[in-house]
Parts: structure tokens; C-alpha cells; sequence
């Protein structure tokens, strides 16, 4: 680990867990390593909310954060009437 992660961890004084999940992205992010909240909690809870085992596990099984980037775009406005339903599989006309 690089010295700038190992300092990080010197500041860490918190039980918010909010405030933890702030903290490993942020480390993460110093480290040039973007990541996600949701990836942030999945660490810091298996490793029972400790920051510097969490990294640590994040770092050692060589994981990387899945990061989606959707693209959305408007296809059409489809209109049921109150009542009505849509079973499924059914073929939508062009």
C-alpha cells in the first residue's frame, strides 16, 4: 500500500457509517481507484465496519468497482387504460 492510503487511515475516527462509507471512497479515490457507495458498504460490512480491513480486502482480491453508465434515451409513451393489463410476452405493435 502506498503512504498516502496508510495516512488516510490515521484520520479515522468515526462510527457513522455514513462517514465510513465517505471515507474508503475517498481513499480509494486518492489512490486513483473510483468507487461506488454500494461497493464501498459491501467492503465495510465484511469486514465489520473497520476502514483499513475493508480497503485492504477491496485492494487484495484485486477487485475493481463496477461502475455503470447507463445511457437512456426515450423510446415512446405507451398508454393502458385504467383496468387494463399486459400478459406476458406479448408483441407490441410497431
Amino acid at each position: 500500500m502506498s503512504d498516502e492510503i496508510l495516512n488516510s487511515f490515521n484520520n479515522l475516527i468515526t462510527n457513522d457509517k455514513e462517514s465510513l462509507v465517505e471515507q474508503v471512497m475517498q481513499i480509494c479515490a486518492s489512490n486513483n481507484q473510483a468507487m461506488d457507495a454500494t461497493t464501498a458498504r459491501f467492503y465495510l460490512d465484511m469486514s465489520n465496519w473497520n476502514v483499513t480491513n475493508a480497503v485492504s480486502a477491496f485492494y487484495d482480491n484485486g477487485c475493481q468497482p463496477i461502475i455503470m453508465n447507463y445511457q437512456f434515451r426515450f423510446l415512446r409513451d405507451v398508454t393502458i387504460g385504467e383496468g387494463e393489463s399486459v400478459q406476458p410476452n406479448t408483441k407490441r405493435d410497431p
